[in-house]
Formats: C-alpha cells, sequence, structure tokens
C-alpha cells in the first residue's frame, strides 16, 4: 500500500515516507517526524524497532531515527571552525 503524497494539511510528505509498510506505532512515529517532533521520533523509533516483528516497520522506524541524527561532516566542519575560531583568538590576544 502506498501512502498518499499529500499530508492531511495538503503539504508534500518526503519521498522516502511514501514507500513506508502500514502500521499503527509506525504511522506515529511518522506523524512526529512530519511536524518536526524530532526527539520523540529519537526516542520512539528505537523501541519500535525493538518490538516490531515485521523487518519492514524495523527498518523503516531505524530509517526514522537515522533521518533525525546530524550529518557527521557537518559536525566535523562546526568542530574545526570553533577550533579555528579559538586558535586565531588566543593567537591574536596574545601578540
Amino acid at each position: 500500500m502506498r501512502r498518499p503524497r499529500l499530508n492531511a494539511a495538503g503539504e508534500e510528505r518526503p519521498a522516502f515516507l511514501l514507500e513506508f509498510p502500514p502500521d499503527a506505532e509506525l504511522e506515529l512515529l511518522i506523524a512526529a517526524f512530519e511536524a518536526g517532533n524530532f526527539a520523540h521520533v529519537r526516542r520512539e523509533a528505537p523501541k519500535l524497532a525493538a518490538s516490531a516483528a515485521d523487518p519492514a516497520v524495523r527498518n523503516a522506524a531505524l530509517e526514522l531515527k537515522s533521518r533525525t541524527e546530524p550529518d557527521p561532516l557537518l559536525m566535523l566542519m562546526l568542530i574545526l571552525c570553533i577550533a579555528l575560531f579559538v586558535f586565531l583568538a588566543i593567537w591574536v590576544y596574545t601578540r
């Protein structure tokens, strides 16, 4: 079963959500994801993945969780920028 392209508010859904299997608990996670409640998705997705009997539901829950995590490359770039800023600030004040 394919989910409708538009959600209840008439907004277009992300394409990866359209192929998720029908499941009541997964629908709650999808609604939280679409509403931007990523903390709820990060908290509840592993629980659903651990308790789901259907591997497709398990994979969908883990996919939702992975979509809410920060990009590792962006985190590395942020850390490097902060380190450069700290280095330059120390360098300027010690010269």
